[in-house]
C-alpha cells in the first residue's frame, strides 16, 4: 500500500483506508473495444460501477485549456490528480514544494522546466503472502459463514511507472492484480 500512497509513516491514521477492495479484472479480455476490463461493468444494468485496479478503470483523461496549455496536445506521460494543484500554483506564479505532485510541463506553453521525463515501468510484488485469509460468504451478514472452498494463499502485482523529471521521481499507481498461489 506504500508503493501508491495509500499506507506510508506520514499519513498514519490520516486518511489512510482500512480496507481496500477491487473487482478482479483480466488484460486478456476486450469487450466492445476496452481491454484489460473488470467483470462486473459489462453485465446488464451494471451502469455506475466503481470498476477496478485494471488498466481500464484506473487511467483517466485530463483535459486543460486556456493561453497556459499546449493545445491540441496529447500527454501520454503518466500523471494524476496528486499533479492538479502544483500546475495550478505554477500557473498562478507560486510554487508547492512539499506537494506529492509535479508540474505537469509537457501541457504548458511556458513551463517550469524543458527537461524530458523518462518512464520506467515495473511490477512490484510484496515478498510474503497473504495467508490465514478467512472468506466470509456476503449472503451471511454477521460475518458467521465462511466459504471453505477459497484457501490457499494471495499475493499481489502491483504495476507503477516512475516518471523521473529533474532529479526527482514520480512514482503513479498503474494497476493491481490479486494472485492466488
Amino acid at each position: 500500500m506504500a508503493q501508491v500512497n495509500l499506507e506510508n509513516a506520514t499519513r498514519q491514521n490520516n486518511g489512510q483506508p482500512d480496507v481496500v477492495v477491487s473487482f478482479n479484472w483480466d488484460s486478456t479480455v476486450s469487450i466492445q473495444g476496452v481491454t484489460g476490463i473488470e467483470f462486473e461493468s459489462f453485465g446488464a444494468g451494471q451502469h455506475g460501477m466503481h470498476g477496478s485496479f485494471g488498466i481500464a478503470d484506473v487511467h483517466n483523461t485530463l483535459i486543460a485549456n486556456g493561453p497556459s496549455f499546449r493545445s491540441a496536445t496529447t500527454v501520454t506521460n503518466p500523471s494524476g490528480n496528486v499533479d492538479v494543484a502544483p500546475t495550478v500554483a505554477y500557473l498562478l506564479g507560486t510554487s508547492l514544494p512539499q506537494a506529492d505532485g509535479r508540474v505537469l510541463n509537457e501541457a504548458l506553453v511556458t513551463p517550469a522546466s524543458t527537461s524530458t521525463p523518462s518512464v520506467v515501468a515495473s511490477t512490484v510484488t510484496p515478498g510474503s503472502a497473504a495467508t490465514g485469509l478467512r472468506y466470509e460468504l456476503p449472503t451471511d451478514p454477521t460475518g458467521a459463514t465462511a466459504d471453505s472452498s477459497l484457501t490457499g494463499s494471495y499475493n499481489i502485482n502491483l504495476g507503477v511507472k516512475d516518471l523521473t523529471v529533474d532529479s526527482k521521481t514520480y512514482r503513479y499507481f498503474d494497476f493491481a492484480k490479486a494472485v492466488r498461489q
